[in-house]
């Protein structure tokens, strides 16, 4: 895999700066071991580049002014802001990069704003929460090659890529990577948006909306005691005897059969496809083709275990004799034994699909919407 471009060739228009960094100054935003500009050589991959190029030389000690400050300012977008009980989001601003070159061989995942590499994405995840936010992002490039190994994965995000030329030997752009799962309970995340802006196109090009599918329910919740099954009767009678009625009375009946178990959660729905605009200005030769296809949803959750069966009844094996003294019966009665464990709960109903989104494409000012 290899990815190039000139350390001069990369300008950012506008920076974001993640909210928990400017209100706490923690964070790689602030951190000492994160200089904000990559130093030397090696491989340098498309980032908004100096994250905090715009708050060079800011300092936490001019305080919570300081801070006003430099938000006003700035014209960069955060990633999207929600609290756990809002119930609309909080329309994210455009950050927006200007790329003079970028060539591409292998996979690149949009994270954080930038297009990283496989493993740079897997260390980004490890300190990352489980679930991000959708940014809103806007890209400018001179020229971009895509070689034939080379896939864009814009996970779910909204973006708008202008590139001036571009030149592609049968890759790919992907909204997202099949490997990436919802975890249990969780909806599929949607493909997001699209928007694929091109001067000059030579070569070939396939762009897949996909949406991830819903993660599964969640299991039928253990039995408790309530779930038991009835208690088997007592033995009733004091006579002792070998067989016939005297030793049915006096031995314990068997506890009855548990409750069914809880019923698994209904599966998660899967994330829409996403929406897809492309523009071709110049390239009659130019081959894109497309594909779209929301998650599934997410399958039932699997029954939960049946409740226990109930406990057997005492048998009678005392007899009392004529001087009132309760003496042991020739023959055991037997006592009852317990009953057995009830039926698995239903599962749970799966998610619903995603939705089918559009797709429209304008070649020579003609445009073809699906």
């Amino acid at each position: 895999m290899a990815f190039h471009r000139h350390p001069d060739e990369v300008s950012s228009q506008s920076i974001s700066v993640p909210m928990q960094d400017l209100f706490t100054g923690q964070g790689p935003a602030f951190g000492r071991d994160n200089p904000p500009c990559p130093n030397g050589p090696g491989p340098e991959f498309v980032k908004p580049l100096c994250d905090l190029q715009t708050l060079k030389g800011f300092d936490m000690k001019y305080g919570l002014m300081g801070m006003l400050v430099v938000i006003l300012v700035s014209t960069a977008g955060c990633v999207e802001v929600r609290d756990k009980e809002d119930a609309a989001p909080v329309k994210p601003m455009v950050q927006v990069h200007t790329v003079s070159r970028m060539v591409v061989d292998g996979e690149m995942y949009l994270f954080n704003g930038a297009f990283l590499t496989r493993p740079e994405l897997e260390l980004e995840l490890r300190r990352a929460p489980k679930i991000w936010p959708v940014e809103e992002l806007e890209f400018h490039y001179k020229e971009v090659i895509l070689k034939k190994n080379a896939v864009l994965f814009t996970m779910g995000h909204r973006v708008r890529l202008h590139i001036d030329r571009l030149e592609s030997d049968g890759a790919r752009i992907q909204t997202l990577s099949p490997e990436f799962k919802a975890g249990v309970g969780q909806p599929g995340r949607h493909g997001g948006h699209i928007n694929l802006d091109v001067g000059t196109a030579k070569g070939s090009l396939r762009i897949q909306m996909l949406g991830q599918d819903g993660g599964a329910g969640k299991a039928g919740a253990a039995p408790d005691e309530s779930m038991r099954g009835l208690k088997g009767e007592d033995g009733k009678s004091g006579l002792c005897a070998d067989s016939g009625a005297n030793l049915e009375q006096a031995s314990g009946k068997d506890g009855g059969k548990g409750q069914q178990g809880n019923r698994g959660s209904n599966g998660s729905p899967g994330g829409d496809s996403g929406t897809l605009e492309v523009t071709i200005q110049s390239g009659k030769d130019f081959q894109l083709d497309h594909f779209r296809s929301p998650g599934q949803g997410g399958a039932g959750g699997a029954g939960g275990k049946g409740g226990p069966g109930g406990y057997g009844g005492k048998a009678v094996r005392m007899k009392m004799g004529y001087d009132g003294i309760l003496r042991p019966c020739a023959f055991k009665s037997r006592e009852g034994t317990q009953g057995p464990e009830g039926g698995s709960g239903f599962n749970g109903l799966p998610g619903n699909p995603g939705a089918m989104q559009s797709i429209c494409i304008t070649r020579a000012q003609v445009i073809t919407c699906i």
